[in-house]
């Protein structure tokens, strides 16, 4: 008995004297964490955990409140390494660090105490905007090597945001609540349409427009019967809504819509017909054709949108409803160029053979879209066109050119003689726009243009001021020379040169667009004019010339390209990179890779992605490191169209975003890039908490399989369909 009675005071003994030392260990340290380094800070909370007790955890709690991130950091994997200790309620207060290294450490050593509560922190933290610096790689790796699926994890996001919408809405006013609404309708979840259908029923405008933006043509019976509601609406962007979402509610739906078709709002008209297009019905041309010729600009560009999808034209329209033929000449003419598409230059003839007078040139040129390929008709637009061939080299010769009254302030005597504008010809300038030259008024061409050009103009606009043409006759001439190209390509390319090689940068720039790459070495003899325009056309008119010069010109006019490119504009220059195309000289590319580092990074990367070679990709993978964020999602998507799988991290790391429409992005270029490893990013992001993120993920994926015959290996494996 009296040996062990020894025994049990030698233990006693020995463990008083380990907490003396623990202690005396514990007073150093505690002094070294208020040392002014930081390093010595550091160091001495990192090693806390080998002296476990609960002043060394009070000690550790202390440090997390450390100015200095280096201390904070070491704090938090001190508090990981406590084994007797449970540190997990200062570790989740360490999630909240503003340090992304803190954070992420604090993450990791939850990962060692991990059960619900803990997965519901790390959740949160995934569902963080101010989440970075590879914070939610770090969550997502830890929660699945503690169990969680990318399904599971993306269903209790869901349903986490869902509960803090619901939480939120009783207390909420209206403008929240339509974010709410907006946010629920995302979700991807059944729950979240139930929010919807509540925001649908709200009193407020606003969030019965968000619940309509996101309804999405669900809710079935409920939705339907609300709709029909609000299809008489005072507001007529809550019609445009509702009529979109018609289409997807079956013949009920569409009996509405079709009540809807002569509503006054041009908007609503246009969503009705684009509606009723969607649900496969036959669209009824007029309403469409009304708006073509008197809407405004946009409403008239989607209705010839949807004549030219339906393969509609105007031919049966009522003469009484057609408005008088100079605007709706112009108007139609501006159309012409601007959609090279055949079905949408058909409905357009169908337009201007209604429009114009039978047997006027132009009328006889609309015909030509409409499939009367006659030879008189092709013989009267030739002949217009030469009469208009001489009427431009008249008005082009008797405008005084190089002609520049003196500056203000000059001598009258400064000036050349024969290199003024005397008084009737400024008289004459001026009547044509207008304007009356009165006694003091600005006499030079500079001196005009600052007084008369309006703030927001762009450099064209002096164009404008001094043409001798004008914009209709232009308009004219081109649509001709189109429409002739189709009946006798010969004497259309022979008069498109000449017209070309007038100068004017407007319609030479048109014609080159149109006519220089489809004719190749026949324009080799206006190559002097295309370089001359190229030189001097303003932002907006240098692309026809640029492509010309590119498709048949040759190295000869590499150094007047380069030259114009390196002293253009910041517009002009980005025209001319978007239109090169095809054999590119060197010295521009070399331009290209320099622009990268400018304000021209979006163009240049475009650029050199569309020339595809190889010596573009260091370049492009460099400026990504100094890009800012919207250049360098440009530079990511032509690295994808390049098929270069470096950026895969990089994608990766985007299908986190907290904003639905970048991780949309990234799905897209995953999908254009199609690696084995980028295949199972998009597999992850089918159980993305947003129900349309879902939703892209499942269709690129079905995409690569066959349009929908194949499942992806998660689906297989789980024997579950994808939602």
């Amino acid at each position: 008995m009296k040996p062990i009675r020894l025994l049990s005071l030698a233990v006693v003994l020995a463990v008083a004297a380990g907490c003396s030392s623990c202690e005396s260990e514990l007073d150093r340290l505690q002094a070294e964490l208020s040392d002014p380094s930081a390093v010595k800070r550091a160091g001495a909370a990192r090693i806390l955990w080998k002296v476990e007790s609960q002043r060394a955890y009070q000690l550790a709690n202390l440090a997390l409140q450390d100015r200095s991130s280096v201390v904070r950091t070491a704090a938090v994997r001190a508090l990981g390494d406590f084994k007797r200790i449970d540190t997990t309620n200062a570790l989740i207060r360490a999630v909240k660090d503003a340090d992304p290294e803190v954070v992420r450490e604090a993450v990791l050593a939850l990962g060692k105490r991990f059960d619900d509560r803990v997965a519901g922190v790390l959740l949160d933290v995934l569902d963080s905007a101010r989440s970075g610096g590879g914070v939610k790689e770090t969550v997502l790796d830890v929660l699945r090597r503690n169990g969680l699926t990318m399904r599971l994890i993306g269903d209790r996001l869901a349903a986490k945001r869902l509960e803090r919408i619901l939480r939120q809405w009783p207390d909420a006013g209206p403008a929240r609540r339509a974010a709410l609404v907006r946010q629920a309708g995302r979700l991807a979840l059944a729950e979240g349409l139930d929010v919807v259908l509540d925001g649908l029923e709200q009193d407020d405008d606003r969030v019965v427009v968000a619940a309509l933006e996101v309804l999405d043509g669900r809710g079935d019976g409920r939705a339907l019967k609300r709709l029909v509601m609000l299809s008489s609406s005072e507001l007529p962007e809550i019609r445009r809504l509702v009529a979109r979402q018609l289409a997807s509610h079956g013949s009920e739906g569409i009996s509405v819509l079709w009540g809807m078709v002569n509503d006054p709002d041009p908007g609503v008209r246009l969503a009705v017909l684009g509606a009723l297009m969607t649900a496969g019905e036959k669209l009824p041309a007029a309403p469409a054709c009304e708006l073509l010729l008197s809407g405004e600009d946009g409403h008239a560009r989607k209705a010839l949108e949807l004549l030219s999808k339906s393969r509609l034209t105007c031919s049966g329209m009522p003469v009484g409803k057609v408005p008088p033929r100079g605007a709706a000449t112009d108007r139609l003419l501006r159309l012409f160029l601007e959609y090279e598409s055949a079905a949408a230059r058909r409905t357009i003839g169908s337009l201007l053979a209604v429009v114009e007078q039978p047997q006027r040139p132009i009328a006889d040129a609309a015909s030509v879209w409409l499939g009367r390929q006659e030879k008189a008709a092709s013989a009267r637009i030739a002949k217009e066109l030469g009469r208009k061939l001489v009427t431009c080299s008249r008005l082009l010769e008797s405008w005084p050119k190089d002609k520049l009254a003196p500056q203000s302030g000059e001598r009258q005597g400064s000036e050349k003689r024969g290199q003024q504008l005397d008084d009737e010809e400024l008289r004459e300038l001026y009547e044509r726009h207008g304007m009356k030259l009165r006694p003091g008024a600005p006499r030079s061409v500079a001196d005009i243009l600052s007084r008369f050009r309006p703030p927001d103009m762009d450099e064209s606009y002096g164009l404008r001021i001094f043409d001798p043409l004008g914009n209709r006759l232009r308009l004219e001439i081109l649509m001709l020379l189109f429409s002739l190209d189709k009946l006798d390509r010969a004497n259309a390319e022979e008069l498109a040169r000449r017209f070309f090689e007038l100068g004017d940068p407007e319609l030479s720039g048109r014609i080159a667009a149109h006519f220089g790459p489809a004719y190749g070495k026949g324009w080799v003899g206006s190559c002097q004019v295309a370089a001359k325009l190229l030189a001097s056309a303003p932002a907006g008119l240098a692309g026809g010339p640029m492509r010309l010069l590119l498709a048949v010109c040759g190295q000869r006019y590499a150094d007047s390209v380069c030259k114009t490119l390196k002293s253009a504009s910041l517009r002009k220059r980005e025209e001319m990179l978007n239109a090169a195309t095809g054999r590119v000289p060197e010295c521009m590319l070399q331009l290209a890779k320099k622009f990268l580092k400018g304000e021209s990074v979006a163009a240049a990367a475009r650029m050199l992605a569309r020339v595809g070679t190889a010596a573009a990709l260091p370049a492009l993978q460099k400026v990504l490191q100094t890009a800012g964020p919207a250049a360098r999602l440009i530079v990511l998507e032509e690295l994808a169209r390049l098929g270069d799988d470096t950026i895969l991290p990089r994608l990766e790391k985007l299908l986190l975003d907290p904003e639905p429409s970048m991780r949309l992005r990234a799905i897209r270029l995953l999908a254009r890039l199609g690696t084995g490893r980028a295949r199972k990013a998009l597999e992850r992001a089918m159980w993305d908490p947003d129900r349309l993120v879902r939703r892209l993920a499942r269709r690129e994926l079905e995409g690569e399989n066959g349009h929908g015959k194949g499942k992806t290996e998660e689906t297989e494996r789980r024997g579950r369909k994808v939602p």
